[in-house]
C-alpha cells in the first residue's frame, strides 16, 4: 500500500490508501517516541528580522527559510 500510494497522483486517492496504510500499522504495533530532542533556537531580534519563532519545530531544521531573514532596523 505504500508503495501504490507513493506512485498515486490523485490527492484524494492517495488520503484514502495512506489512511488504509496507518489501519494497518496502527493493528500491528502502536509507534510511541520514546525519546524527544529538545527544539532550541536563538536570534538577537536586534540584529536578524523575519525569523518565525514556529520554524524551531520545523521538521526540516530551524534555518530551512533563512532565505527569508533579513538585517533588522
Amino acid at each position: 500500500i505504500m508503495h501504490q500510494a507513493g506512485q498515486e497522483l490523485d490527492s484524494t486517492k492517495r488520503a484514502q490508501l495512506t489512511q488504509q496504510l496507518q489501519v494497518l500499522m496502527a493493528q500491528d504495533l502502536p509507534m510511541l517516541p520514546l525519546d524527544t530532542l529538545p527544539n532550541i533556537a536563538a536570534w538577537r531580534t536586534d540584529k536578524v528580522a523575519g525569523v518565525d519563532p514556529a520554524d524551531v519545530s520545523n521538521p526540516y531544521g530551524f534555518f530551512f527559510n533563512m532565505g527569508s531573514w533579513y538585517l533588522a532596523s
